[in-house]
């Protein structure tokens, strides 16, 4: 039984001095000081890219786990160079000139219609007043023939010289003359009439075309910031996620 018990101490013995020479382990050292960072450099690299603000602290100053260090503006920057405040409010300056626009277009739609009604009107006006004067000018025109057959018949019997028979034709021709004045001035007040109904009828309609290119362009600057706002949000809840979990 002795021999046994002598056998286990010298393996254990043998088996104690193999793992002093053979096994590596940590060499533990007291030192007084203070810890330099890696060539004399701490990175602190920030969650989320941005601009630099502000700086919060000093260099050489001491600092705690959790202290701002620097203010960052996160805002993104837009191809022409706006941030997204500033693209924002770029959008919304835009989307007021557009309903500034349909506006203007309603006012001065209103007015075009009221002056081509007013026009129409005067030209109608017109017309009755030139249908009477061509219906008298015609009287004129019967009148003045009726005179210049009476007078050809008395110039025929030798009861009036030629020269009266004359001046009753010079008179029908420059009656006759005025006649296809008046009718040549009708003729163009109802192609005038026919012009101002016409503009009177498309001005809706070229209303609703001008007013539908706006609403379009105008819907489409509210979807852009829709969707500017929806990334906006959406950049910002990770951000906070992931300061928080920081």
């Amino acid at each position: 039984m002795i021999w046994l018990l002598v056998a286990l101490s010298s393996f254990l013995t043998l088996l104690i001095l193999i793992m002093l020479f053979t096994m590596d382990y940590t060499r533990r050292i007291p030192a007084h000081g203070s810890l330099q960072p890696n060539l004399g450099l701490a990175q602190a690299t920030p969650l989320q890219g941005g601009v630099l603000m502000t700086r919060l602290v000093s260099e050489g100053q001491q600092v705690m786990r959790g202290q701002p260090l620097f203010t960052i503006s996160t805002e993104r920057i837009t191809k022409l160079g706006e941030t997204t405040t500033e693209s924002l409010l770029s959008l919304r300056k835009r989307q007021d000139n557009f309903r500034s626009e349909l506006d203007n277009l309603a006012r001065l739609n209103g007015e075009q219609i009221a002056a081509l009604r007013q026009k129409l009107q005067d030209l109608e006006v017109q017309r009755k007043q030139l249908e009477t004067e061509r219906t008298l000018q015609r009287s004129r025109v019967q009148s003045a023939q009726a005179q210049l057959a009476r007078y050809q018949a008395l110039g025929q019997s030798g009861f009036a010289p030629p020269q009266q028979v004359q001046e009753k034709s010079d008179a029908l021709l420059e009656q006759q003359a005025r006649l296809v004045a008046l009718e040549r001035t009708a003729t163009e007040l109802v192609a005038q009439i026919n012009a101002v109904r016409a503009d009177t009828e498309l001005q809706p309609r070229h209303y609703e075309t001008q007013k539908s290119n706006i609403e379009r362009s105008l819907y489409s600057l509210q979807q852009e910031q829709g969707d500017r706002v929806s990334i906006e949000v959406l950049r910002k809840s990770r951000m906070d996620k992931g300061f928080r979990s920081a």
